[in-house]
């Protein structure tokens, strides 16, 4: 089981993938829609992983909080988008995250690459 942070602006997307987790035996420690929140939570749960959407509410994107909260322990992250574009996908990269999943995310992807992560 994996303690798990979603960070995601769409509320039903975020929604249906804690759905999936929570069947797959995994624990849902906070939904955040905004980088900053993503932080604070990152701070309080200590997640195994974070599941990070790159365009979030607020002035803040994913790739920017992931910097932030990765400047305090080297997290497992895992990009979530749909913007495949080099530029982004280079970006996100200097961030170390573990793997990415290009939107629509479906649930056997999603499972198989938190149990990758688990490893």
């Amino acid at each position: 089981m994996a303690k798990v942070l979603i960070v995601e602006d769409e509320a039903i997307l975020a929604l249906n993938i804690k759905m999936v987790l929570v069947r797959l035996n995994h624990e849902v420690v906070g939904i955040a829609d905004n980088g900053a929140d993503a932080i604070n939570i990152a701070r309080e749960q200590d997640p195994d992983i974070i599941l990070m959407d790159i365009v979030l509410k607020g002035s803040m994107n994913g790739i920017e909080a992931a910097g932030v909260i990765n400047r305090d322990k080297a997290y497992n992250i895992i990009y979530m988008t749909g913007h495949t574009d080099t530029a982004t996908v280079d970006a996100a990269r200097k961030t170390n995250p573990i793997g990415f999943m290009f939107k629509p995310i479906m649930p056997y992807q999603l499972e198989k690459v938190i149990a990758e992560a688990m490893k």
